[in-house]
């Protein structure tokens, strides 16, 4: 159960983020590999390689497939995204975009916070913003908050 809490919460993030299943292959890559590091505390954001190689194998991929895409991803994220909800995950938005590695130390601890507010509260009202238009949306927490 709460894996599906993680995993409703990392798309709904991504969604926000302009990151979207149908056009990005590393967004199941970034949403698979949000749910291992929640699921096996021991992997070490500093050995990416362990991680790329359980992605690899849950979606049947190869390792330079996964770390590609998730790299597209985070450039995609970086150029384009709602620099609101940048600034909310990664507290510094500058030319740098972070590597793969620090996007995923980053996101995941922005991930688990907000997965540990909704469950401290189930009734707790969720706040995203629309990516097109950068206001509040209630479709969007709608969506989650049945998915939750």
């Amino acid at each position: 159960m709460q894996y599906n809490k993680i995993a409703a919460i990392t798309k709904q993030t991504l969604k926000s983020l302009g990151i979207h299943r149908s056009v990005y292959r590393g967004y199941d890559y970034i949403v698979n590999g949000i749910i291992l590091l929640y699921r096996n505390k021991d992997l070490d954001f500093y050995s990416m390689k362990c991680l790329y190689i359980d992605i690899a194998r849950e979606c049947n991929a190869t390792v330079y497939s996964v770390e590609r895409n998730v790299r597209t991803v985070v450039s995609n994220i970086w150029d384009y995204g709602n620099k609101k909800i940048l600034k909310e995950i990664f507290f510094y938005i500058d030319d740098t975009k972070p590597t793969n590695r620090e996007f995923f130390e980053d996101f995941y601890d922005y991930i688990i916070g907000q997965y540990e507010i909704v469950s401290l509260n189930e009734n707790t009202e969720l706040f995203f913003m629309c990516p097109i238009t950068n206001k509040h949306c209630e479709y969007l927490c709608d969506i989650c908050s049945k998915l939750i």
